[in-house]
């Protein structure tokens, strides 16, 4: 059984940051530098700067994009940019969402953030989700070493037939804390995307404890890592 745990996560302090759509970015692996460019231009805070920083031609061990990218990050933790609530939370995490081919009909699929523990392949709990290759891991990894933080979560999946996550829908709903982007394709947090900073509630911990299904995690580099985990529309 995957254990999941709640976490004081860094994102956006709505108060400096209005404009969502202008810091977030496709992910990593997806920036071109056409991209890259027009990420830079659109905020000084923008997502960019962390995960796929410019290279310069005088990079060196002592200056590179990975100690670039530590520096942004502690900056903009100083400065109050990045803020993480008082105590560990679950984050919910809803994409809301047009059908291809079908105008007009929409989805909403709902899903959380969480750390996971990781697990050794063998226990069978963990599982490879696909091919790496050794570049991309070891860039992430450096990038890692730097900062000593994750910027991307692993996507997986988990089975909740008795429906004990609808009460932490509703509550999130009602309370409406969190972030909204507006429609905006191209970017990597969905067009419609709410992200709730509510706590974590008794509804999480019985669904932990209860007989549905846990989660099963995926590769990741740390002996805890965030998680993005959905259900199904």
């Amino acid at each position: 059984m995957a254990e999941i745990r709640p976490f004081r996560a860094l994102y956006y302090n709505p108060a400096r940051i209005q404009e969502l759509e202008k810091v977030v970015t496709q992910p990593y692996d997806k920036i071109s530098p056409e991209m890259q460019s027009r990420y830079y231009d659109s905020s000084s805070f923008n997502l960019v700067r962390l995960i796929r920083g410019r290279p310069h031609a005088d990079d060196n061990p002592q200056d590179n994009a990975y100690l670039r990218a530590a520096q942004h990050f502690r900056q903009w933790i100083e400065d109050g940019i990045l803020i993480s609530p008082a105590e560990p939370a679950i984050y919910p995490y809803n994409q809301e969402f047009e059908v291809p081919g079908r105008p007009g009909s929409k989805k909403v699929r709902r899903g959380f953030i969480a750390l996971c523990r990781l697990e050794d392949y063998s226990a069978g709990i963990v599982h490879p989700h696909e091919e790496t290759l050794s570049a991309p891991k070891t860039d992430r990894l450096q990038l890692l070493n730097a900062t000593r933080a994750h910027f991307g979560q692993i996507f997986v999946l988990y089975s909740d037939p008795a429906g004990l996550l609808k009460p932490c829908w509703r509550s999130t709903r009602a309370t409406g804390r969190g972030s909204k982007l507006p429609t905006n394709t191209g970017r990597c947090i969905p067009s419609g995307a709410w992200l709730s900073h509510a706590p974590s509630s008794e509804s999480w911990l019985r669904w932990r404890t209860g007989s549905s299904s846990s989660p099963t995690a995926t590769t990741a580099m740390r002996r805890r890592s965030p998680i993005g985990i959905t259900a199904e529309p």
